[in-house]
């Protein structure tokens, strides 16, 4: 699945919505990401790209992915997780 697709954005932004209003901004990071990752879109690079696209900032996303917050599975050979220290 490409990030360019559009699709890909309409069916995240139908799913941003139906989220609701009263769900947090990390549950529906954390709802879209888990789509994206479903959907192809599996680096944290991409990852970020799409999310910053439907209005999610860089830094959130990327202290979401720091903490582990999505998956601790590798993606593409990259722990999307933290690194254990």
């Amino acid at each position: 699945m490409s990030d360019n697709d559009p699709t890909l954005f309409d069916d995240l932004r139908a799913l941003d919505k139906a989220c609701g209003h009263d769900t947090s901004k990390n549950d529906r990071a954390i709802v879209l990401l888990a789509a994206c990752i479903e959907r192809g879109v599996n680096t944290r690079a991409r990852l970020v790209a799409v999310l910053k696209h439907l209005g999610f900032t860089h830094s959130h996303l990327a202290i979401m992915l720091n903490d582990g917050v999505t998956c601790s599975s590798h993606v593409s050979g990259t722990s999307l997780s933290k690194p254990a220290t």
